[in-house]
């Protein structure tokens, strides 16, 4: 299976805000990021619909992750990593983002394209 994800991917983790609830602060996500995970939904389950596989894919599972920034500046792919694999986590189509489900991840920045942007990820079941 292949999903292509465009434009900027956003990290979770280095985009926060504080919201603070009935005197609590509390940690959320930026708006940034969540806008993209709406969108991004969207992404996945029109490729989920175009599948005729099962859903969630369970077990033993492999991913690449191949990102094309828009620009040269420098980024981190593990952060950029966990807001996919957590959105393919909630989307349904893996199971569990953990080391057992998906003990295969392969993540690699390919070439700037300014044009088209995004993240290509492949699922695959993988051999054990």
């Amino acid at each position: 299976m292949t999903i292509f994800f465009p434009g900027h991917i956003p990290s979770k983790k280095n985009s926060k805000r504080l919201f603070v609830r009935g005197g609590r602060p509390m940690m959320i996500s930026s708006q940034i990021h969540e806008d993209w995970n709406k969108a991004a939904h969207w992404v996945a389950k029109k490729a989920m619909n175009e599948t005729a596989r099962k859903f969630p894919l369970r077990g033993f599972t492999q991913i690449r992750i191949t990102f094309t920034p828009p620009n040269k500046r420098n980024g981190d792919l593990t952060n950029r990593a966990e807001s996919i694999m957590d959105l393919l986590a909630e989307a349904g189509i893996i199971e569990d983002d953990n080391w057992f489900e998906v003990p295969d991840l392969h993540l690699r920045r390919g070439p700037v394209d300014k044009i088209n942007p995004g993240a290509l990820v492949e699922i695959w079941e993988a051999s054990v």
